[in-house]
């Protein structure tokens, strides 16, 4: 049995990294073999390509790619060598990737063959971009593969009307089985497709622990800090981090996330993966709007709050809720910055037990369906 993966495991981002890691990571220690798939196209962080018309279309596309460009061209030339360096050790070490890097789906067509189960993996792989729409390789139009499922995939904030011109539906029809990371992705699904996508768990819940790849951080001194990590938009992060600290008198630690493009909240750190669950790991409390900031914080048990993305990413908060109200912790997401309202939170202690005990019962439906989807994937279709 030999599992392929297609997700965003080449993404200078912390949660990113990490979804990559655990579902290769779960699937190896359960006695498969799984790779993933060294797809790196350029449009998801370096842009693409230019288009040349002048068509409105085409202009907000170009404006995208431009900006992504300098974007990438500015985090090369002036961006934390350091962090670099250990994003690319991270992979390196923890990702087994190897041989030729793909950028194009025909090139794809290759490798399809070698796999008996194809997985197009968690995070945000079915958000349309600007300059792209969606990317076929990510519903795994590739190869002649006895089995294509998704596990956790994210549609990120992208509505109906937005996913169906993008024509979602053609793209869907090819995968045997849909798995979803929310809860609103699983109504997207049905209302396109008519397909009743299974919820699951996002892998990093899958893994029982982090401890190895936390011993493993390089020069993590910090202890008992005020954990900050902010997504997107500083907007509720900063205020509340702020507001948090003077009430608890913590110190504001927080990691510079090579995308981000506002000013340093706090004490700015540049860790690699290992180092941000390392930060987290020894924090005494966190504020944060990343989902995975969120999902490791209860993970790791830390108390924590979660500050609601304002604006026209106001969708990307499904993330939070879909999980929040799955351990029964809805409330630590913060939609104002109430300092009435946040004091009574930070006197409310978090029932761990309550929490593990919910997120442990998703965790056994979703081993559950990676297992049957691996049974099926090894049944020739005449028996199964």
């Amino acid at each position: 049995m030999r599992i392929g993966i297609v997700t965003f495991h080449f993404s200078n981002n912390f949660g990113a990294a990490l979804q990559a890691y655990a579902l290769r990571r779960w699937l190896t220690e359960a006695g498969y073999c799984a790779d993933l798939i060294n797809y790196s196209p350029s449009h998801v962080e370096h842009g693409g390509d230019i288009r040349f018309s002048v068509s409105r279309r085409a202009i907000l596309s170009n404006l995208k790619v431009i900006y992504l460009k300098q974007a990438h061209l500015r985090t090369q030339l002036f961006g934390n060598r350091r962090q670099r360096h250990l994003f690319e050790r991270f992979r390196r070490e923890n990702l087994g990737i190897s041989g030729q890097k793909y950028t194009k789906l025909s090139e794809l067509e290759l490798i399809g063959d070698n796999y008996d189960l194809l997985i197009c993996g968690s995070d945000q792989i079915w958000s349309p971009s600007v300059q792209y729409g969606l990317d076929p390789a990510y519903f795994l139009k590739f190869g002649k593969v006895p089995r294509r499922i998704s596990y956790a995939a994210s549609f990120g904030s992208a509505d109906y009307e937005t996913l169906t011109t993008c024509d979602i539906r053609k793209l869907l029809d090819g995968l045997d089985e849909i798995s979803i990371r929310e809860d609103s992705g699983v109504d997207l699904v049905r209302m396109i497709s008519g397909v009743k996508g299974t919820k699951v768990v996002d892998p990093t819940a899958l893994l029982p622990s982090y401890q190895h790849l936390i011993d493993s951080a390089e020069s993590v001194d910090d202890e008992g800090h005020l954990f900050c990590y902010a997504l997107r938009t500083d907007a509720g992060v900063r205020e509340i981090s702020q507001f948090v600290s003077s009430k608890l008198g913590l110190e504001v630690v927080a990691p510079r996330n090579p995308h981000s493009r506002w000013r340093a909240i706090g004490s700015t750190r540049h860790p690699g993966p290992n180092e941000w669950l390392a930060l987290i790991a020894r924090s005494s409390f966190v504020v944060t709007n990343s989902f995975h900031g969120t999902l490791f914080s209860l993970l790791l048990k830390k108390p924590f709050l979660v500050a609601a993305i304002p604006g026209k990413k106001v969708g990307l908060n499904d993330r939070m809720e879909s999980l929040l109200k799955s351990v029964g912790l809805h409330e630590r997401l913060v939609y104002d910055v109430n300092k009435g309202a946040i004091s009574g939170l930070l006197e409310i202690p978090i029932d761990w037990e309550s929490a593990f005990e919910k997120l442990s019962r998703q965790i056994g439906h979703s081993e559950r369906f990676l297992i049957r989807q691996i049974e099926l994937a090894a049944t020739p279709k005449s028996i199964a």
